[in-house]
Protein backbone atom coordinates (compact mmCIF):
# COMPACT_ATOMS: atom_id res chain seq x y z
CA UNK A 1 0.00 0.00 0.00
CA UNK A 2 1.69 3.33 -0.81
CA UNK A 3 1.88 6.15 1.49
CA UNK A 4 -1.20 8.65 1.27
CA UNK A 5 -1.30 12.07 2.05
CA UNK A 6 -4.17 14.31 1.98
CA UNK A 7 -8.31 13.45 1.65
CA UNK A 8 -9.54 12.57 -1.70
CA UNK A 9 -12.62 14.54 -3.11
CA UNK A 10 -12.40 17.22 -0.39
CA UNK A 11 -12.46 20.49 -2.20
CA UNK A 12 -15.40 18.56 -4.42
CA UNK A 13 -17.01 17.94 -1.16
CA UNK A 14 -16.82 21.39 0.16
CA UNK A 15 -17.71 22.81 -3.10
CA UNK A 16 -20.62 20.61 -2.94
CA UNK A 17 -21.25 21.76 0.24
CA UNK A 18 -21.11 25.79 -0.48
CA UNK A 19 -23.47 25.10 -3.13
CA UNK A 20 -26.01 23.57 -0.42
CA UNK A 21 -25.59 26.51 1.57
CA UNK A 22 -25.81 28.99 -1.13
CA UNK A 23 -29.43 26.93 -2.06
CA UNK A 24 -30.67 27.15 1.74
CA UNK A 25 -29.82 31.10 1.97
CA UNK A 26 -31.30 31.62 -1.21
CA UNK A 27 -34.95 29.88 0.09
CA UNK A 28 -34.46 31.52 3.59
CA UNK A 29 -34.23 34.95 1.40
CA UNK A 30 -37.34 34.07 -1.03
CA UNK A 31 -39.39 33.04 1.85
CA UNK A 32 -38.38 35.79 3.61
CA UNK A 33 -38.93 38.62 0.52
CA UNK A 34 -42.11 36.50 -0.53
CA UNK A 35 -43.68 36.98 3.02
CA UNK A 36 -43.13 40.72 2.83
CA UNK A 37 -44.48 41.29 -0.70
CA UNK A 38 -47.43 39.76 0.51
CA UNK A 39 -47.77 41.86 3.93
CA UNK A 40 -47.64 44.68 1.68
CA UNK A 41 -50.32 43.08 -0.63
CA UNK A 42 -52.85 42.50 2.20
CA UNK A 43 -51.85 45.61 4.22
CA UNK A 44 -52.99 47.88 0.37
CA UNK A 45 -56.23 45.12 -0.12
CA UNK A 46 -57.51 45.28 3.46
CA UNK A 47 -56.26 48.16 5.43
CA UNK A 48 -55.70 51.12 3.13
CA UNK A 49 -58.21 52.97 2.55
CA UNK A 50 -58.61 55.36 -0.63
CA UNK A 51 -60.02 54.43 -3.84
CA UNK A 52 -60.91 50.82 -4.84
CA UNK A 53 -59.32 51.06 -8.21
CA UNK A 54 -55.95 52.43 -7.00
CA UNK A 55 -55.57 49.71 -4.34
CA UNK A 56 -56.39 46.68 -6.67
CA UNK A 57 -53.91 48.88 -9.10
CA UNK A 58 -51.28 48.69 -6.54
CA UNK A 59 -52.15 44.74 -5.12
CA UNK A 60 -51.88 43.62 -8.82
CA UNK A 61 -48.40 45.04 -9.65
CA UNK A 62 -47.00 43.45 -6.46
CA UNK A 63 -48.78 40.57 -6.89
CA UNK A 64 -47.10 40.07 -10.58
CA UNK A 65 -43.63 41.55 -8.93
CA UNK A 66 -43.75 38.29 -6.89
CA UNK A 67 -44.79 35.61 -9.48
CA UNK A 68 -41.64 36.87 -11.41
CA UNK A 69 -39.52 36.75 -8.13
CA UNK A 70 -40.89 33.14 -7.40
CA UNK A 71 -40.40 32.22 -11.10
CA UNK A 72 -36.76 33.17 -10.89
CA UNK A 73 -35.82 31.70 -7.66
CA UNK A 74 -36.81 28.76 -8.58
CA UNK A 75 -34.12 28.48 -11.31
CA UNK A 76 -31.97 29.62 -9.68
CA UNK A 77 -32.44 27.15 -6.95
CA UNK A 78 -32.31 24.50 -9.88
CA UNK A 79 -29.12 25.45 -10.81
CA UNK A 80 -27.54 25.23 -7.43
CA UNK A 81 -28.69 22.26 -6.68
CA UNK A 82 -27.83 20.92 -10.50
CA UNK A 83 -23.90 22.23 -9.15
CA UNK A 84 -24.18 21.10 -6.15
CA UNK A 85 -24.92 17.68 -7.43
CA UNK A 86 -21.87 17.88 -10.09
CA UNK A 87 -20.02 19.02 -7.11
CA UNK A 88 -21.02 15.90 -5.23
CA UNK A 89 -20.29 13.21 -8.09
CA UNK A 90 -16.61 14.51 -8.43
CA UNK A 91 -16.35 14.07 -4.55
CA UNK A 92 -17.26 10.46 -5.34
CA UNK A 93 -15.23 9.42 -8.20
CA UNK A 94 -12.33 11.22 -6.34
CA UNK A 95 -13.14 8.53 -3.62
CA UNK A 96 -13.03 5.73 -6.04
CA UNK A 97 -9.79 6.79 -7.71
CA UNK A 98 -8.20 6.63 -4.31
CA UNK A 99 -9.25 3.20 -3.74
CA UNK A 100 -7.91 2.43 -7.05
CA UNK A 101 -3.95 3.81 -6.05
CA UNK A 102 -4.16 2.24 -2.87
CA UNK A 103 -3.56 -0.77 -4.67
CA UNK A 104 0.06 0.52 -5.44
CA UNK A 105 3.24 -0.80 -3.60
CA UNK A 106 4.66 0.73 -0.67
CA UNK A 107 7.13 2.69 -3.21
CA UNK A 108 4.53 4.83 -4.29
CA UNK A 109 3.32 8.09 -2.89
CA UNK A 110 0.40 9.71 -3.52
CA UNK A 111 -1.26 13.02 -2.70
CA UNK A 112 -4.81 13.86 -3.11
CA UNK A 113 -5.96 17.75 -3.28
CA UNK A 114 -2.35 19.28 -3.46
CA UNK A 115 -3.35 23.04 -3.90
CA UNK A 116 -0.51 24.45 -5.88
CA UNK A 117 -1.65 28.24 -5.14
CA UNK A 118 -2.57 28.57 -8.65
CA UNK A 119 -4.92 25.26 -8.91
CA UNK A 120 -5.67 21.82 -6.97
CA UNK A 121 -3.86 18.48 -8.32
CA UNK A 122 -6.95 15.77 -7.57
CA UNK A 123 -4.29 12.99 -7.40
CA UNK A 124 -0.77 13.33 -7.84
CA UNK A 125 1.46 10.12 -7.19
CA UNK A 126 5.28 9.53 -7.24
CA UNK A 127 6.63 6.29 -7.38
CA UNK A 128 9.69 4.58 -9.53
CA UNK A 129 8.04 4.85 -12.39
CA UNK A 130 7.61 8.23 -12.23
CA UNK A 131 5.55 11.15 -11.26
CA UNK A 132 1.96 11.35 -11.94
CA UNK A 133 -0.80 14.07 -11.88
CA UNK A 134 -4.50 12.32 -12.37
CA UNK A 135 -7.52 14.25 -13.41
CA UNK A 136 -11.01 12.73 -12.20
CA UNK A 137 -14.24 12.40 -14.22
CA UNK A 138 -16.72 10.96 -12.88
CA UNK A 139 -18.25 10.19 -16.09
CA UNK A 140 -21.13 7.55 -17.29
CA UNK A 141 -20.44 6.11 -20.69
CA UNK A 142 -18.12 5.58 -22.85
CA UNK A 143 -15.03 7.54 -22.74
CA UNK A 144 -12.66 8.19 -25.64
CA UNK A 145 -10.48 10.63 -27.32
CA UNK A 146 -10.49 12.71 -29.99
CA UNK A 147 -8.20 14.05 -32.86
CA UNK A 148 -7.24 16.89 -31.12
CA UNK A 149 -6.65 15.04 -27.53
CA UNK A 150 -10.02 16.02 -25.83
CA UNK A 151 -11.68 13.84 -24.02
CA UNK A 152 -15.26 12.77 -25.43
CA UNK A 153 -17.80 10.76 -23.57
CA UNK A 154 -20.53 8.59 -25.73
CA UNK A 155 -18.92 9.59 -28.96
Amino acid sequence: MPKIFGVPGAHSAHQSVKAYKRKILTIVFVAATSAFLEGIMLTILFVTAGGANGVAVAALVIGICLWWFCRYAGRRITALERERFYWGKGAIGGREIEAELQRLSNKFFVFHNLNTGHGIFEHVVLGPTGFFAIETKNWLGLVGVDEAGELTLNS
